[in-house]
């Protein structure tokens, strides 16, 4: 084969790539948030774990969920962009 031939990813991959990396930290982030508000919420009222809803209260929960949420867009959209075979081991970052 030649190498002149090659000409690299497709500017679509390199967008997928982008859009299913790029979230992981923010996701992780997310998760960090969401516990310390069910933690703050924990000690304000009855926990989650037996049966409170004192967490539904709290904005920092809330914050990590909604951040959770709006995350999650770019990694779907990374699908219609992106080969398959690169997407499946990004998406366990």
């Amino acid at each position: 084969m030649d190498d002149s031939s090659y000409r690299g990813m497709s500017s679509d991959n390199v967008k997928g790539l982008v859009l299913a990396l790029s979230p992981s930290f923010f996701i992780g982030a997310s998760f960090i948030v969401k516990k310390k508000g069910l933690k703050k919420a924990g000690n304000s009222g009855v926990r989650a774990g037996a049966g409170g809803y004192s967490y539904l209260y709290e904005s920092l929960w809330w914050t990590g969920m909604i951040t959770s949420y709006l995350v999650t867009m770019p990694r779907m959209r990374s699908v219609d962009l992106m080969a398959i075979n690169i997407l499946s081991p990004s998406s366990c970052l």
